[in-house]
């Protein structure tokens, strides 16, 4: 009896001196049992996050990012779908005026940027020559053009963002490291519970990206040129994509003097062995909704190359040098050789950038969204019309194209500026490329 009273002496004095902490250790307790029961799956969610190291080969700065990462981080006014289409983005709906000089977007008004700022139509930063953009109080923007430039659409799609690459996307930046003015690491995080980290490298080269494969430094490899039998392990798969926004091509100087000779260009088109997977037969991808089969196809005929250039050339005057880049260098000697059956001396010249001279360039060209190729091919564009193309009747498709709203004329328009094009061959158009992604 009297363990008992001594027992509950001590438990009174016990309650009296520490109920304080008792209380409060109490309620912690509570409050932890009931954040546990509610949060516990959340936070259990973010511990078990996937996370997925992808290797990009290629040299960035944080201003000229991989379009793909950009289009992660935010959105443009516009964006463009696999079949060069322009679809809503910021931008729900818009109008043009009757002249096609003034354009009107209504934008969504339920944006927030990552620093949870929101979006207003002020914060439009595109800079584009000729052009005024007038931000409004409402969800409204209106662009103002001196000239109709059907192709706007398009050129809204690049991604905006605020200084510090503070973006409207499903993921924000959350760690970057750079080198001198170049990215090496990249990690991208959003709120999105269900949604991977992604972390990129970067490397200078394939021959490294695929050797940090290889050591386990990334778990993916995406876009590379060739598998080197990467894929023959068992634990190591790869995705084939096909790259229908570029295309291989064999470029020919028009200004050189046995080379602005229309029939010679012709001659060395046909005698080409095209691969018949994924090939093409203008400038245009076909996956785009102006792009039309129904133009010259140069299907290979070497009787017929022969003939055509045996009239224009003697055994003297026929040495043609193949310029190119790694990645096609086994094409170019395969071009070589055909047209060295035609009697020409072919060499093949392997560069690591752009020549500023050649006779005959292999190379391969981002296809723009729109069907406009101005810059590739307009006789002014000096700089990116690398062909050095002269052509006023093509000049002037170009021209009315680019003016045209209308859908339907300007399929016409483009459609016509392939077929004129590709007859007078100051280009041979062979294939999209692939590329591939790996992972284990």
């Amino acid at each position: 009896m009297k363990n008992i009273r001594l027992f509950f002496w001590l438990l009174k004095g016990i309650l009296v001196r520490y109920y304080k902490i008792i209380l409060v250790s109490f309620v912690g307790g509570v409050l932890l049992v009931l954040c546990t029961i509610y949060f516990g799956p959340w936070a259990l969610t973010l511990i078990k996050r996937d996370h997925k190291v992808i290797g990009l080969v290629g040299n960035f700065t944080p201003t000229n990012l991989p379009l793909s990462i950009q289009r992660l981080l935010s959105s443009g006014l516009t964006d463009i779908d696999d079949a060069g289409e322009v679809v809503p983005a910021i931008a729900t709906v818009w109008q043009i005026s009757e002249d096609g000089k003034i354009y009107t977007f209504h934008l969504r008004n339920n944006l927030y940027w990552h620093d949870g700022q929101k979006f207003t139509s002020a914060d439009i930063n595109y800079n584009l020559k000729d052009v005024e953009f007038k931000p409004s109080e409402t969800d409204e923007f209106q662009v103002k053009l001196k000239n109709p430039f059907s192709p706007l659409p398009s050129f809204l799609s690049k991604p905006i963002f605020k200084k510090g690459l503070v973006g409207l996307g499903t993921y924000k930046i959350s760690a970057i490291k750079l080198k001198g003015d170049s990215v090496t690491n990249l990690r991208l995080t959003s709120p999105a519970a269900d949604l991977p980290v992604l972390e990129f490298k970067f490397y200078p080269s394939e021959t490294v990206a695929k050797t940090a494969f290889k050591l386990g430094e990334v778990d993916v490899l995406n876009e590379i040129t060739h598998l080197d039998r990467l894929n023959e392990s068992k634990n190591i798969k790869n995705k084939e994509i096909v790259k229908f926004n570029w295309y291989v091509g064999v470029f020919y100087n028009n200004l050189d003097p046995f080379l602005k000779d229309k029939t010679v260009r012709q001659a060395l088109t046909y005698a080409i062995d095209k691969p018949e997977k994924n090939r093409i037969s203008t400038p245009l991808s076909t996956k785009s909704w102006a792009y039309t089969n129904r133009v010259k196809q140069y299907e290979r005929d070497i009787d017929q190359s022969k003939k055509m250039i045996s009239k224009l050339i003697s055994s003297e005057s026929a040495d043609l040098t193949i310029t190119t880049f790694n990645d096609n260098v086994q094409l170019a000697q395969s071009i070589a050789s055909a047209w060295e059956a035609l009697g020409i001396h072919a060499k093949v010249k392997v560069e690591s950038g752009m020549p500023d001279n050649y006779q005959v360039l292999i190379a391969t060209q981002e296809i723009p969204s729109d069907p406009d190729q101005y810059a590739l091919w307009h006789s002014t564009q000096t700089q990116t019309n690398i062909s050095h193309y002269d052509s006023k009747k093509i000049d002037k498709l170009l021209e009315d194209g680019r003016k045209e709203n209308d859908r339907e004329k300007r399929k016409k328009i483009y459609q016509d500026f392939q077929r004129f094009l590709v007859e007078d061959a100051p280009a041979a158009f062979l294939y999209h490329p692939t590329t591939y992604t790996i992972y284990r």
